[in-house]
């Protein structure tokens, strides 16, 4: 991330339409600081700081790209936080909301992934749409012919 905004590669317009300002500046002026740049971070990663920012730079204007994930990331101690950061990513490049892009967790087991897409958890409609939502609602009170 510090490579796409230091190097300018952010989708601006995406960000302006999509993303929530203050919260987007916050997290444009975090990961910009020097402490996260490829050069001090690659040595703690293992990986060489070209070859991240030449990840980055590929992400970010390489066209449709689109992160796919699995177990390790999610039952890593900073899941969360990795999946948050992911997501940022994605918003960050314009790479989220369009075919061919977008955040992809890969679950361990394909019933479980299925489960989840038809809206199985308690509070939320398929596709990951939540029952929160008034408009999600009506939308599916419409399709379904039920309150």
């Amino acid at each position: 991330a510090h490579v796409i905004v230091t190097e300018g590669l952010l989708a601006q317009r995406f960000i302006d339409a999509r993303c929530e300002t203050e919260d987007f500046a916050r997290w444009r002026d975090f990961v910009s600081q020097a402490e996260n740049a490829p050069e001090v971070l690659g040595p703690v990663c293992g990986v060489p700081a070209e070859q991240i920012r030449a990840a980055a730079r590929l992400y970010a204007t390489g066209g449709n790209a689109a992160i796919y994930y699995g177990l390790g990331v999610t039952e890593h101690s900073q899941g969360s936080t990795a999946v948050m950061g992911i997501a940022n990513l994605a918003m960050a490049t314009g790479n989220i909301g369009r075919e061919g892009v977008g955040v992809n967790p890969l679950r361990g087991q394909n019933n479980v992934q299925g489960s989840c897409d038809m809206g199985s958890f308690p509070h939320e409609l398929p596709g990951y749409r939540h029952i929160s939502n008034e408009g999600v609602r009506a939308e599916f009170e419409r399709a379904w012919g039920v309150t």
